[in-house]
C-alpha cells in the first residue's frame, strides 16, 4: 500500500516506458521485488541484531507524534527512516508477517520518579516480558520532553491489553500513550490508563 503521485514526465532519453498492456506484470515485478527484501522472520525471532543510533534535530516546542526526537535507537533502520519521511507509512511495506509498528510515548517531565522504573531500559524490559510471543521491543528514543518504545506488534489486539496492564503496575507516568505508525492509524491512540488524557496532538 502507498501513494501515487502524478510528476513531469524525465527527459526522453531516461524515459522507461511501459505499454499500458504490459504496466499489471511490471506493478507485480516492482512489488515482487520490494517484498523480497522484507525480513524473512518477524522481529520475534530476531536475536542478536544490531542496533543502530540516531541524532535528531527537533524544534523547540515540539511535542506531536515523535516531533521532539533528539536521539533514536532501532534495529530497524528502515522502518526507522520511512517513519521520519512526509510520505505515509504502512506496515505491510516492511513486514512479511503482517507485524504492526507502533510506539508507546512516555511523558518525561517528571521523569519516572513513583514508578517502578529507573529509565526507559526498564520500561523497554518490561515490555518485552508482557508482549511475550505477541510482539517485540524494536528500539526507544529520548526526545525534549517525551521518552519512546518502539514496538512490533504480531497480533495488536493481544499485545496491547498486556502492555496497558504492565505499565499501569509498574506505575508509568499518567500521560503515557500508545499510538501508531500507520498512516490509516494516525488518528488513533490508547492511553495506558483507562480514561487518560489525550496525547498531544
Amino acid at each position: 500500500m502507498g501513494t501515487l503521485t502524478v510528476a513531469p514526465p524525465p527527459p526522453r532519453k531516461a524515459r522507461l516506458a511501459v505499454p499500458l498492456a504490459k504496466l499489471r506484470a511490471a506493478v507485480k515485478k516492482a512489488l515482487a521485488a520490494r517484498d523480497a527484501k522484507k525480513p524473512k522472520k518477524p522481529c520475534t525471532k530476531t536475536t542478536g541484531a544490531t542496533y543502530s543510533l540516531f541524532r535528531l534535530e527537533p524544534e523547540e516546542g515540539a511535542s506531536a507524534a515523535q516531533h521532539d526526537l533528539l536521539v533514536g535507537v532501532t534495529r530497524r533502520v528502515d522502518v526507522f527512516r520511512a517513519t521520519r519521511r512526509d510520505t505515509p507509512f504502512f506496515s505491510e511495506r516492511f513486514s512479511r508477517h503482517g507485524e504492526t509498528f507502533a510506539y508507546v510515548k512516555i511523558d518525561g517531565a517528571k521523569g519516572l520518579r513513583g514508578s517502578a522504573y529507573e529509565d526507559r531500559a526498564d520500561v523497554e524490559d518490561a515490555i518485552t516480558r508482557a508482549l511475550g510471543k505477541h510482539g517485540a521491543v524494536i528500539g526507544g528514543g529520548t526526545g525534549l520532553r517525551y521518552s519512546y518504545v518502539e514496538l512490533a506488534l504480531i497480533d495488536a489486539d493481544a499485545a496491547i491489553p498486556r502492555i496497558r496492564e504492565e505499565l499501569r503496575r509498574g506505575k508509568l507516568p499518567k500521560r503515557s500513550f500508545i499510538l501508531f505508525h500507520d498512516a490509516t492509524l494516525s488518528d488513533e491512540w490508547l492511553p495506558i490508563y483507562p480514561g487518560g488524557p489525550r496525547p498531544p496532538r
